[in-house]
């Protein structure tokens, strides 16, 4: 039994609850269909997500017939930098030159962005 002991205890350590405290996106787009989608992890409370409209409040742009977009991580509160996407998407600006323009957020480093469009850029 002690030599089992280790492996056990990791065992149920792993089982414990524990706050997530790390985000992630995924985006896409079918370039033949127009068929986009976003999948995201955030650390927003539920009840964070309430008072704030929900996760597309804070964190997905998607832009019908153009793309897909998402900002999370240090939320911009004033949603200047999802309104910038959704803004330069619509003008069929390239998604690289669009997170040029986002890098001179002063929280830029704080903050994920990705960006797709129907052209697969």
């Amino acid at each position: 039994m002690k030599r089992f002991f280790p492996a056990i205890l990791a065992a149920m350590l792993t089982l414990l609850p524990s706050q997530a405290a790390a985000t992630w996106s995924i985006i896409a787009v079918d370039t033949r269909t127009g068929l986009v989608v976003i999948a995201s992890a955030t650390c927003v409370t539920a009840e964070g997500l309430r008072t704030r409209g929900g996760l597309k409040s804070i964190q997905a742009i998607v832009v019908p017939g153009v793309g897909v977009a998402a900002a999370q991580a240090g939320v911009d509160r004033t949603r200047a930098n999802q309104m910038l996407i959704f803004e330069e998407m619509r003008n069929n600006t390239d998604p690289d030159d669009i997170l040029r323009m986002l890098s001179t957020d002063e929280n830029f480093q704080r903050r994920q962005f990705g960006i797709v469009d129907l052209e697969g850029r």
